[in-house]
């Protein structure tokens, strides 16, 4: 079974670059979800042409790669991660006047076929991040706006710094 839970700091516009590449080299279905308020799920399977529409939707947080069509008939996003254990999904952290809050690619479950797909995922976006020195990733541009005085959020809301960056054990040596 496939286990990622990356957390990490990124604007929206890398989240959805980033899917866009995977969908592309993977040759992956996509779904757009708006999860918020709960008893409010929407998901739609979605190609890559259409991504740049649904990215631009802030209502659309969270979106599902996977390597068949999701199961979108469901009522909840705790229903949604059930009955689509194989799919891995990112949740972008919203960016408010609050600041940008934390995001998470993540995947708890799938088959051989994922496994092997998802963590060649995981560590393509752990090459692209940067690891803080005490753990939280986060990418050139979210520190560019945690330097220009955007605070940086957990996913609860409380404020956190990136901190001094070290040499990601993932990162290309030059």
């Amino acid at each position: 079974m496939a286990s990622v839970s990356i957390q990490f700091h990124a604007t929206r516009e890398e989240l959805i670059k980033f899917i866009r590449h995977c969908a592309l080299e993977f040759g992956l279905h996509l779904a757009a979800i708006k999860e918020f308020p709960l008893d409010e799920f929407e998901g739609h399977e979605i190609s890559v042409d259409e991504l740049p529409a649904y990215a631009k939707n802030r209502k659309f947080g969270t979106f599902a790669l996977s390597v068949r069509p999701s199961h979108l008939n469901v009522s909840h996003i705790n229903e949604f991660h059930d009955r689509n254990p194989h799919a891995l999904v990112l949740e972008i952290g919203k960016r408010s006047s609050q600041g940008l809050k934390e995001s998470w690619l993540f995947c708890n479950g799938g088959t051989s076929r994922t496994k092997a797909i998802w963590e060649k995922i995981a560590k393509k976006w752990k090459e692209l991040t940067l690891a803080a020195d005490h753990g939280f990733r986060y990418t050139p541009a979210a520190k560019e706006l945690e330097d220009r005085g955007v605070p940086m959020l957990s996913m609860a809301g409380a404020p956190m710094t990136l901190g001094k960056k070290k040499r990601s054990t993932g990162a290309r040596r030059a």
